[in-house]
C-alpha cells in the first residue's frame, strides 16, 4: 500500500487512508468482537499507517504533517478505545484463563505491544520523540513476533488436551459457555495480533505482506477449528443417548417436590447452555397423564423418561433455528389453530383424542412440525430453548370444557405441543 508525502495530494491521501483506520478501529470497538473472518479485511487497512509514520521518521517537513497529525491523534485515540474494551474482555475472563489453566501471558505481552503501537501515533511528539517511540515498537515487535503468537494460539487449539476441550469435558452442560468464551478470547487475539502486523507490513517490513498473509492464514485455521470443534459435539452420540438421559433423571429425582413447570424449567435451562444450534422442546408431566405423541424421525426424541412420579419428553429441532422461515412457523400455527377447532368440536364427556387422529393432524394439518404431542390434561410442564431470539418454533394450545352432573362439576382438558423439524 503506496503512500506519497512529497506533495500536498499525497498527504490528503494518506489523511484519508489513516481516517479510514480510525474508523476501522471505532467499528471494531462499537461491535465488540464480531466475527473473526469479517475483520480480516478491515485491519489491512493499518498497513498504511505504518508506511506513513516510516515517512514521517524519515524527514518530511513538519509544518506539512499538521493536517496528518491530527488523523494520527483521532487513531491514537480509537486504537486506545478497542485496547481498553479488549483488555476488559480478558480481565472478565481471568478466572476461566485460570480454570483452564491458560497461559495469560500470550494476552499481555501483546497487550504491551498494543500500548507501544499506540504511543507511535501520538499527536504533538517531536521528530526525536516519534523516532524513539517507532523504535520502541521495533523492538518489542521483534521480540514478540505476532506470527509466533498465532501458531502457538492454534497448536494450542488444536491439541486433544486443548484448555476448550478440557473445559467442554468437564462439563458437557456448560459446553455454550466454554466454548463463547474460549471464542472471545481467541478472536480478540488474533484481532490484536493482525492490527500489529498490518502496521508492520508499512513500518517495518517494507511493504512485504508475506508475514500478514501468513497470519492471517493461522487466523483463518482457527476458525476452521472452531467451527470442526462444534460440528464434533454435536455429533457426539455418547452425550446425546447417555448423559442427556442420566442429568433427567437426576434432575426428576432431586425435585420431586417441585411442579412440573419448574421441572421443565429447570431441564430447558441446563440444555440451553449446551453447545449446538439445534432447539429442544421440553414437556413434563405426570406419570399418570394419558399422552400420545407423533414423531417424523424418531431419533430426534432425545429422552421419553418415566422417573420419579413424572414422564418427561425432550425433542430436538435440527432446523428450527437455522432453516426454518417465519412463514413456515405461521402455517404451523394456522395449522394448531385447525386442531383446536376440531377439539372444541369433540363430545365433552369424550375429550381427547386418538393415535390415529394425533398422526392424521400431524400429516394434514401441521405436515411442517416433525413433532406432536398431545396430553389429556392441563397440568403440563413445557419450555423450549431459544426462547428469546427464535421465533415460536415451539407452539401449543391448552383447552377445556366442563360439564355438570349428580357429582358436581367436572373439567377435561388438553394440552397438544409441536415441535419444527
Amino acid at each position: 500500500m503506496t503512500v506519497d508525502l512529497t506533495t500536498a495530494e499525497g498527504i490528503e491521501d494518506a489523511k484519508g487512508k489513516i481516517g479510514l483506520a480510525a474508523e476501522a478501529m471505532k467499528e471494531l470497538g462499537e461491535t465488540g468482537l464480531i466475527a473473526l473472518g469479517k475483520t480480516i479485511p478491515q485491519l489491512a487497512c493499518l498497513i498504511a499507517v505504518g508506511t506513513t509514520l516510516k515517512h514521517i521518521i524519515a524527514g518530511t517537513k513538519a509544518d506539512a504533517m499538521e493536517p496528518l497529525m491530527k488523523k494520527f491523534g483521532e487513531l491514537k485515540s480509537e486504537i486506545d478505545k478497542l485496547s481498553s474494551k479488549m483488555s476488559s474482555e480478558f480481565g472478565k475472563l481471568k478466572s476461566f484463563m485460570t480454570e483452564i489453566k491458560f497461559e495469560s501471558k500470550i494476552s499481555d505481552d501483546i497487550g504491551v505491544l498494543m500500548i507501544y503501537m499506540s504511543a507511535m501515533n501520538e499527536k504533538g511528539l517531536t521528530e526525536k520523540q516519534r523516532k524513539t517511540r517507532v523504535q520502541n515498537f521495533k523492538d518489542k515487535y521483534a521480540k514478540y513476533d505476532p506470527l509466533e503468537y498465532a501458531r502457538k494460539l492454534r497448536v494450542m487449539n488444536n491439541s486433544f488436551n486443548s484448555p476448550l476441550n478440557t473445559a467442554v469435558e468437564a462439563d458437557y452442560f456448560k459446553s455454550q459457555d466454554a466454548y463463547d468464551k474460549w471464542e472471545k478470547l481467541f478472536t480478540g487475539v488474533f484481532k490484536q495480533l493482525l492490527m500489529i502486523e498490518a502496521v508492520a507490513v508499512g513500518l517495518i517490513n517494507d511493504g512485504n505482506e508475506n508475514n500478514y498473509d501468513e497470519l492471517a492464514s493461522e487466523a483463518h485455521l482457527y476458525i476452521g477449528m472452531m467451527d470442526h470443534f462444534r460440528e464434533n459435539f454435536k455429533n457426539d452420540e455418547d452425550f446425546w443417548d447417555k448423559k442427556v438421559k442420566e442429568f433427567v433423571k437426576k434432575t426428576l429425582e432431586d425435585n420431586k417436590d417441585k411442579p412440573v413447570w419448574k421441572k421443565a424449567d429447570l431441564i430447558q435451562k441446563a440444555m440451553e447452555r449446551v453447545l449446538t444450534n439445534d432447539i429442544f422442546v421440553v414437556t413434563v408431566s405426570a406419570s399418570s397423564c394419558p399422552c400420545l405423541k407423533h414423531v417424523k424421525n424418531s431419533d430426534q426424541i432425545l429422552v421419553d423418561l418415566n422417573h420419579s412420579g413424572c414422564r418427561a419428553l425432550i425433542y430436538r429441532s435440527h432446523e428450527a433455528y437455522s432453516e426454518a422461515t417465519d412463514h413456515t412457523f405461521q402455517k404451523i400455527r394456522d395449522g394448531m389453530q385447525e386442531i383446536k377447532k376440531v377439539i372444541n368440536e369433540k363430545d365433552v364427556k369424550s375429550f381427547w383424542t386418538t393415535q390415529k387422529e394425533l398422526d392424521e393432524w400431524a400429516t394434514d394439518k401441521v405436515k411442517d412440525a416433525g413433532y406432536l404431542v398431545a396430553y389429556r390434561e392441563r397440568n403440563v410442564g413445557i419450555a423450549y430453548t431459544r426462547a428469546k431470539t427464535v421465533r415460536n418454533s415451539c407452539t401449543w394450545l391448552i383447552e377445556d370444557k366442563h360439564y355438570s352432573d349428580f357429582n358436581g362439576i367436572h373439567f377435561n382438558s388438553m394440552v397438544v405441543v409441536t415441535g419444527f423439524m
